[in-house]
């Protein structure tokens, strides 16, 4: 910045020329706007102009071109700053939106650690409904061997979770209980205890029980069955064990959730709290989760909120692209007078780019991002309602972002009205052959990616 002696040696040299006064005056205007101390006072202006009305033709043309192109950079900053100011709340609109999602798993995780509250009940006809369920379970004959090695081994029962011996036993020991296993199982079978069979044609494939050790056992030994009903009639303890115990969450329509399979049963529940069953009705995490308002806003209203979010999504990376054509075409017309006019730009640029950091960490939460497709098919029916209201938000940088050709087009015809054809030149045609396009071929790039990842399943 000149100090007020170089202002005097300016304003007094021979030889001023339109622009050096203009250079002047905008040099003062940009301080005064920005509350810092004036470099010029009025009567020097005065001088200034006075100066400048001696000068030539060109060089008066030159001021007040420079003076006019002042007034136009003025007004595009307010332009600029009005839409850092949209994309800002955009940014905060989107992810105050995303923090819903953030919300629901919070508070379906901490149901997860309070115990399942139902009723007397319902406690007693869930029970017997489930142990009905198992009994008409079936079982191939590999699994009743496994289940029977884990027994022996000192393991849960059926349904623990249990693929593998305990970690202190050896692959030997491990052999050992396996062959014991398996000659107590031959020997149910020898005496007809057990029975076997093959599965009969048309048999609900609900019934049939998984068992993921593939690789356990003859090849045959998967492809018998038994039920539930004829192993615990056996008197083995593990299936008897399986089919007494009530376990939270097992089968679609049992109640639970609870990590660790706790139940709570409600004394005097409040007539309120129940369904036409009798039975207690626990959604509270639904009640507080706003997830179930978008569900119900989508379906009522015929809202696809997913691709609402979406399109907000792009329109923040659009909206970026035409903000950064602003800091070129100011930076290029600060170099052509000589004083920097866009420290607000990288002001308000540097804000923008601290919100966008922070909107980026939301959407790389685990719970923002949709689950895969294949683990999508076996959420329940809410469930999958609520991951259809997920976007695909692909994440950006704003380093990655190239400035809208369109905008600084447009941005730098409207320089060109306050520019001779020279200053123009400058100003406008060359940076736009040399940058326009590189720039549209990157953003024809992330413009596929974005698509290519916004429409994925």
């Amino acid at each position: 910045m000149p100090t007020k002696r170089d202002v005097k040696a300016i304003i007094s040299k021979q030889g001023l020329t339109g622009k050096e006064a203009a250079r002047l005056i905008i040099h003062d205007l940009v301080e005064t706007d920005h509350q810092r101390p004036q470099i010029l006072t009025l009567a020097e202006v005065r001088q200034i102009r006075e100066n400048v009305s001696r000068l030539t033709e060109r060089d008066i043309q030159d001021f007040n071109s420079w003076l006019e192109l002042y007034q136009i950079i003025g007004f595009t900053l307010q332009q600029a700053k009005v839409l850092h100011l949209e994309i800002r709340l955009e940014l905060q609109s989107v992810e105050s939106i995303l923090e819903v999602f953030v919300t629901d798993y919070r508070l379906r995780a901490t149901a997860a650690f309070v115990p399942t509250c139902v009723t007397e009940k319902q406690w007693q006809e869930q029970q017997a409904l489930q142990r009905e369920q198992k009994l008409q379970e079936l079982h191939c004959l590999a699994e009743v061997i496994h289940e029977r090695a884990l027994w022996i081994g000192g393991r849960p029962a059926p349904g623990g979770g249990y693929e593998e011996p305990e970690e202190d036993l050896s692959d030997e020991e491990w052999s050992e209980i396996t062959e014991q296993a398996w000659q107590e199982v031959q020997a149910a079978l020898a005496s007809h205890k057990l029975e076997p069979a093959a599965l009969e044609e048309g048999t609900d494939p609900e019934r049939i029980a998984a068992f993921g050790n593939e690789g356990f056992g003859a090849p045959e030994y998967h492809s018998v069955y038994l039920s539930g009903q004829e192993l615990y009639e056996t008197g083995l303890p593990e299936w008897q064990r399986w089919i007494d115990d009530y376990q939270t969450g097992m089968y679609e329509g049992s109640f639970g959730g609870n990590v660790f399979g706790e139940v709570a049963i409600v004394l005097q529940p409040d007539p309120s709290n129940l369904d036409e069953r009798g039975w207690y009705r626990e959604d509270w995490p639904e009640a507080f989760s706003g997830l179930n308002q978008l569900a119900k806003m989508s379906e009522e209203q015929g809202i696809d909120v997913r691709q609402a979010i979406q399109q907000r999504h792009q329109k923040i990376r659009k909206e970026l692209r035409c903000f950064l054509a602003y800091q070129p075409v100011v930076e290029t017309v600060s170099e052509l007078v000589g004083v920097k006019l866009h420290e607000d730009l990288e002001q308000w640029l540097a804000t923008i780019e601290e919100e966008t950091e922070h909107y980026q960490q939301a959407l790389e939460r685990n719970c923002v991002k949709r689950l895969p497709a294949l683990m999508r098919r076996h959420l329940s029916p809410k469930a999958q309602a609520f991951e259809k209201l997920r976007p695909d938000l692909p994440p950006f940088a704003i380093d990655d972002l190239k400035p809208d050709p369109g905008q600084i087009k447009h941005l730098q015809e409207r320089m060109s009205l306050a520019l001779s054809k020279e200053d123009y030149r400058q100003v406008c045609i060359g940076w736009l052959e040399e940058q326009s396009k590189e720039i549209e071929a990157i953003e024809e790039r992330l413009a596929e990616e974005v698509s290519e990842n916004g429409a994925g399943d």
